[in-house]
């Protein structure tokens, strides 16, 4: 099969790339028959029998027994991708249509043999994306980024998802390898074409992989969805245009770090709010882990400062509004006010630590300055004076300073204005 598949290649040209795209040379693993192709299949049967072309996949017969080209390989405007699993070999398969010729094997397979695809890989931190037609496939591959065909995804089959751990590094045996998973980044939009409207291949794709990672346990949380913003959309338009191949590279990664929701960010979308302080902590912990989702870790951040303010603050508020005392009163409105701007601090440096020590072990030095964290501290011993002092003022009439309270404070109402809490 492979000397029917050089002499193919080394009879057709190499495919250009259409549209907005020409001026970015093809990688030379896609080709394109032209539209003569005649004398080419004339030239393959003077070279090979008819049995070992029909085999090959090439071609087959057509009702009256004369031999045809297999439909796939003449898609007007489609590329085939030749396989080389090293370079200067001859192919071992080609792809055209997202699917194999002549093999009965996944597609998926055979586009992790190509010999480029490890180089790629590694030069793009890791990630694949997953793209719907051959000619998004050979745009990213001449651009240099790592793609492989989507087809045959939903749903996929226990040795096809056996493989897909295997290849994306994500089986049981992973943790003794150096080498940690591969990112794998559905493409939920046409580069060709430069058009935002979702693929369908692709999204049922990704609610295949959704529920494999929810219901099974699957460790997908490095999959993504990738669809640009129509703000870096029409950026990229423009610069497809005028930038050469390594802006137009340079821009596409940047999309691929901005303009993807991964599978925790669409589970999360789909749960209800959590509706207390130990159930938002746990949302915020786990949007925290996912650095593919800043957005999602910033939204979980601020519902958990709004329930902190709402099931904690405001309570202490109205229950010192009801006070009869004004020493207690007062400490209570303190209290409030002091543990709402540090609660946010204490929330913040307490992930920061649990981050590093999950990363470094024990050495968690430069993590929090000195200073940031002597600042904190003080201001936490303050909410415990004054939760003491709060207590103790329920059993008799203690001075301003056994509740914590500065001699110069002022026995004063809550302002009515709530500062908002961000997360840096």
């Amino acid at each position: 099969m492979e000397e029917i598949y050089e002499a193919l290649v080394g009879l057709c040209p190499t495919f250009t790339l259409p549209g907005p795209w020409h001026s970015i040379a093809c990688d030379p693993a896609f080709f394109c028959l032209p539209k003569d192709n005649a004398a080419i299949l004339l030239e393959l049967r003077q070279q090979f029998a008819d049995a070992d072309l029909i085999k090959s996949g090439i071609v087959k017969t057509d009702e009256t027994n004369s031999l045809i080209w297999h439909p796939d390989l003449i898609v007007e405007g489609a590329p085939i991708w030749v396989i080389r699993p090293k370079p200067n070999e001859k192919p071992t398969g080609l792809i055209a249509q997202m699917r194999t010729i002549g093999k009965a094997t996944w597609a998926l397979y055979w586009a992790f043999q190509e010999h480029r695809q490890k180089e790629l890989i590694a030069a793009t931190d890791d990630q694949v994306v997953v793209v719907y037609s051959m000619v998004d496939l050979a745009i990213l591959q001449s651009l240099g980024i790592a793609a492989v065909p989507g087809d045959k995804w939903s749903p996929l089959s226990k040795p096809e998802l056996q493989y897909l751990r295997q290849a994306l590094r994500i089986t049981s045996s992973n943790a003794s390898e150096p080498e940690g998973p591969i990112s794998l980044i559905l493409a939920n939009w046409s580069l060709a074409t430069l058009d935002p409207l979702d693929i369908e291949a692709a999204t049922t794709s990704w609610s295949h992989l959704v529920d494999l990672y929810q219901y099974l346990k699957l460790p997908f949380d490095s999959f993504a969805l990738w669809k640009p913003s129509q703000q870096n959309l029409k950026q990229l338009s423009f610069q497809v245009q005028y930038f050469n191949a390594k802006g137009i590279r340079a821009r596409i990664l940047d999309c691929l770090e901005n303009d993807i929701t991964d599978i925790d960010a669409e589970l999360i979308d789909k749960r209800p709010a959590p509706q207390t302080i130990p159930e938002a902590t746990r949302a915020w912990q786990q949007a925290e882990r996912n650095t593919m989702n800043q957005v999602g870790s910033q939204n979980a951040f601020e519902l958990l400062c709004e329930l902190h303010e709402s099931q904690r603050f405001d309570p202490l508020i109205a229950e010192a509004m009801q006070a009869s005392d004004a020493l207690e009163r007062n400490a209570l409105l303190t209290l409030a006010e002091t543990s709402r701007l540090v609660q946010p601090q204490v929330l913040l440096i307490t992930e920061k630590l649990r981050r590093s020590i999950g990363e470094k072990g024990t050495r968690v030095s430069n993590v929090v300055s000195k200073e940031e964290m002597a600042s904190v501290l003080a201001q936490v011993d303050r909410v415990i004076a004054l939760t003491k002092g709060v207590q103790a003022c329920r059993q008799h009439k203690p001075t301003k300073k056994a509740l914590g309270l500065k001699s110069s404070e002022p026995l004063s109402k809550p302002s009515a204005s709530t500062p908002k809490n961000s997360q840096h």
